[in-house]
Formats: structure tokens, sequence, C-alpha cells
């Protein structure tokens, strides 16, 4: 600490100004910036506060609110040294107290007598509101998004009734390429929820309770992942439609007279206009070890000379560097209904060499909305 506790206030500062160490009461001190940030915050605003140390090491640091007469609570472990008597180091956010008081003296009235306490996950407001945590915003989210998933498989095969047996084989093949065109579409709404539940918990908090590292690198991974494999449902999905087009259904004239080609050709442009880099993006995830191993290697790939970024996470678009240019992926849900939007254009174009499936997808394997 720069400036002690006592010298301008009952908070110690470090070199910054920001507050590091604040005395809870006489003989208990708590250190870390993020406790002591939100105390000086909560306090300079009209919050009371106090703390309570149990003979097992716990201490609850509580803080209330005249507004919401109610009480947000901090915990930690206690220590004791000659120098600063007992004191606990980054106490961690909790909770609201699922109760309420009249004043801060029933509040540590309360603490004073153990017993049962109910926790709320959320956060306490200056103006005397309450917000849930990021984890139950997240959750939210989630939610909301879950109904608009996509059926994981097709309710349709090929009608093979009316194919020769040298046509066969190839109804085979086009019937496991149009339920590959469904997981890749429904694995690609999974990442694209998954960058949203991840994108929630990692901004979704106030200032005065950031997340740990742990949690923020975490999180951040989460988000990585779901770019990967979204990038790589996407190429898989460009791979399948092609084989459809250009060749399982050359291999059976019979199906072919069947099928409507001009839909096709007006599914594989809308895919072509609205997914770029699609190969490039596979290709520099699925090689990063080798594309960007040496300092020779990401030089080239990166557009820039002077700097090579890794990844770029720009809301729910995913940017990396090569080939000499940034290629970006849009994860969001828009790009995962343009997706679905194709897939609808595959299965209208083949809507006439499809009959219902004899064996129907479970209600658990099977999510509604397509």
């Amino acid at each position: 600490m720069i400036t002690k506790i006592g010298e301008k206030d009952r908070f110690g500062y470090d070199d910054r100004g920001r507050p590091v160490a604040v005395q809870i009461i006489p003989g208990f001190v708590a250190f870390g910036h993020i406790i002591c940030q939100r105390i000086k915050t909560a306090t300079d605003a009209g919050f009371e506060d106090g703390c309570r140390l149990y003979a097992d090491g716990a201490a609850t640091i509580y803080l209330f609110s005249p507004a919401a007469q109610a009480v947000e609570l901090w915990s930690g472990r206690w220590k004791k040294d000659e120098v600063t008597g007992h004191y606990a180091v980054n106490p961690q956010y909790i909770g609201v107290l699922d109760r309420s008081f009249v004043d801060i003296a029933e509040a540590r009235a309360f603490f004073e007598t153990p017993q049962p306490m109910a926790i709320r996950a959320e956060y306490l407001t200056i103006d005397g509101q309450t917000t849930p945590h990021a984890d139950i915003i997240a959750d939210r989210e989630f939610a909301l998004t879950l109904d608009k998933a996509p059926r994981r498989f097709p309710d349709r095969r090929i009608d093979r009734t009316q194919l020769p047996n040298d046509e066969r084989e190839a109804a085979d093949d086009l019937d496991f390429l149009v339920h590959n065109l469904f997981g890749y579409v429904f694995r690609f709404h999974a990442a694209s929820k998954l960058m949203t539940y991840a994108n929630t918990l990692h901004f979704s908090r106030p200032a005065y309770v950031p997340q740990n590292e742990a949690t923020f690198f975490i999180s951040m991974e989460w988000r990585q992942m779901a770019a990967r494999d979204a990038a790589f449902s996407l190429y898989h999905f460009q791979h399948t439609f092609e084989v459809i087009s250009k060749e399982a259904i050359r291999r059976a004239p019979n199906l072919r007279s069947r099928i409507d080609l001009s839909k096709l050709r007006i599914a594989r442009k809308l895919f072509a206009s609205q997914f770029k880099d699609v190969v490039p993006m596979r290709n520099a995830l699925g090689h990063a070890g080798e594309f960007y191993s040496t300092t020779k290697a990401r030089a080239t790939h990166s557009p820039n000379k002077n700097m090579f970024l890794e990844f770029v996470i720009s809301g729910e678009v995913y940017s990396v560097e090569s080939y000499g240019r940034r290629l970006s992926l849009d994860m969001s849900l828009v790009a995962a209904q343009r997706l679905e939007r194709v897939k609808t254009l595959i299965i209208e174009a083949l809507a006439a060499a499809l009959a219902p499936s004899k064996v129907q997808p479970t209600a658990a394997q099977q999510p509604q909305g397509n």
C-alpha cells in the first residue's frame, strides 16, 4: 500500500489510487481490490457494512442497503498476525440474503446469532434494485434460444420403392448425406448458442464483481471452442452439399429425375453468397500448429508484418489471420437461421424423392422447430 489505512480514511490505496485494503471493524482488515472497491462504492452511496468472524476460520462480510433493506454477502477465510491482527485476503461475493432488514442494527443482530442463511444469487444495485448473477442471466438467454433449435434428424428418407437395384447404393449414400446435413446445421446452432451463453457469462456482471482468473479463461475458451466447431460444421456442411449435388444424385438417374435441380442450384448460390472463406477458415483452424508454429510462418499468414493476432472475437464474429488476410466467421443466430434456410431449400429440392421415415426419432432425440 502507498496510502495506508488511516492516513486518508479507513481504506488503504495502491500507487494507482485504488483501494486495496479496508478496515471493517477494529482488529479486522479485508485485502483485495475487488471487495475494497465494492465497499467504497457502496458505502459512498449510503450502504453500511459489518462482519462476523467465526471460530472455524470463516469470515462473513455484509453490506446493508437502506434502499433495498437487504444485505449482500462476501465470504472468506481469516488469518491472524501480530501486525495486522485478523485479516482476510480476497473475500468472494456470495449473493443477497433472502430476507429483509429494517436497518443495519437488525442485520448485525441477525449475524451475531448463528442460524441457517438462504442466499439469492443476485447483486444489489445502488438504487436498491436486484440483478441476477451473470450465470443466471446466461441461463435465461440460453433458454430463450432453445425453442429455436433446428431438427437434429430428418423425418423423411429417400423413397426406394421405384428405384432399380443398381441405384439402391446411391440412394443409401444420399440418405446418409441428408442425415449429416441436419446434424451439421444442428451443430452450428449449438455452437452459436454456446457462443451466446459464454458471451453473456463473460460480460454480464457488475464492474465490482469481475470474473476470477479461472472463470475468465474458461469462458474465453468456450467461445473459441464454439467458433472452432462452428467453422468445422460449416465446412462439413459445404462438403456434404457438394457430394450430394455433384456425385450422389448423378449415380442414380431415376432418382435424379425426381429432384428439383433448379432449387438445388438456388441453395448452392445462397450458401456461397452468405458463407465466405469456409475452406480457408477450416484449414487455418485445422492446421494451426503448422501454420503458426514459427515466426516465419506467422509472418507469412499475417496481413500485418509487424503484428500477428492469433484470433479476435467481436460479439459473435470470430476472426483469425491466415493466408495473408483476416478470415471471419459469423456465429450469430441470424447466421444459423441462414444455414437452416439453405438446408430447407435442399430438402425442398429433394422433396419428390423423399418418403416418411418408418423409424421416427424419440422426443428426447428430436428438438422441435424446423
